[in-house]
């Protein structure tokens, strides 16, 4: 639980031994170090998944998106009974994975780097050995918060999480922020589809909740194979949603 977290002291803290320091602007200039390790999540965000990870049906846990690693060793060593996998697009990060190392956490943390979040073939692998083909119980993007790859990452996993299963979408409101001045299409436009498919295709998705910081979404009964589609699924009465 995040009641690991001691000596908090601005945007710095410690968890399991651990130096973090939260960061939330200049990403490129800040690098996980063997002596600090660099959070894009504060304290607080951080607290906020004790009830998220308590409401998972079961203890594997699938992170998309890890930057410097932060999220990743916080919640291995704040959650020490879920089994972790992860993937990036980035290039192996020695000091991550020496962390990983150092806190005996080599057989229930997979780190898979240079992968892409929406590349079916290696999500499939990734599932089929770190959790031995078993469903998921806790599925979080953080990945690039880019509308088109995040749509493809949320087809290709929410199927595969357990009944009760959490998916948390994060930085859903990126296009709105003062501080945001990209063009790119907004996030967002996922967030307004996820609410169309809660009744769209009742009972697969529970509930649905928005938060500031991320949208949590709670897989239902509804029975359905490993991928879905959103374009077939929506039910739109001959209408389109409009992207902004």
């Amino acid at each position: 639980m995040a009641n690991v977290i001691t000596r908090e002291d601005g945007n710095t803290f410690v968890a399991g031994g651990l130096a973090f320091k939260f960061i939330n602007s200049n990403y490129k200039d800040h690098k996980t170090t063997d002596k600090e390790v660099v959070v894009l999540k504060s304290a607080d965000i951080l607290r906020s998944y004790d009830r998220v990870f308590d409401a998972a049906p079961n203890k594997n846990f699938l992170e998309i998106g890890i930057f410097e690693g932060g999220s990743t060793l916080f919640f291995a060593v704040a959650h020490p009974d879920f089994r972790i996998s992860a993937l990036d697009i980035r290039d192996p990060d020695d000091a991550v994975l020496r962390h990983i190392h150092d806190l005996g956490l080599n057989e229930r943390v997979k780190i898979h780097y240079n992968t892409s979040q929406s590349d079916k073939d290696a999500l499939e692998k990734i599932i089929r050995e770190d959790f031995c083909d078993e469903d998921i119980g806790l599925i979080c993007d953080d990945a690039s918060h880019n509308y088109g790859l995040s749509r493809r990452t949320f087809e290709l996993t929410f199927g595969r999480l357990a009944r009760g299963g959490q998916y948390c979408l994060e930085d859903w409101a990126w296009a709105h922020w003062k501080s945001s001045s990209s063009t790119a299409v907004a996030l967002t436009n996922l967030v307004f589809e996820m609410v169309v498919l809660l009744p769209s295709t009742r009972p697969l998705i529970d509930s649905i909740e928005i938060l500031p910081n991320y949208v949590r979404l709670v897989r239902g009964p509804g029975k359905i194979n490993s991928d879905i589609n959103i374009d077939s699924m929506m039910r739109l009465r001959d209408k389109k949603l409009t992207l902004i």
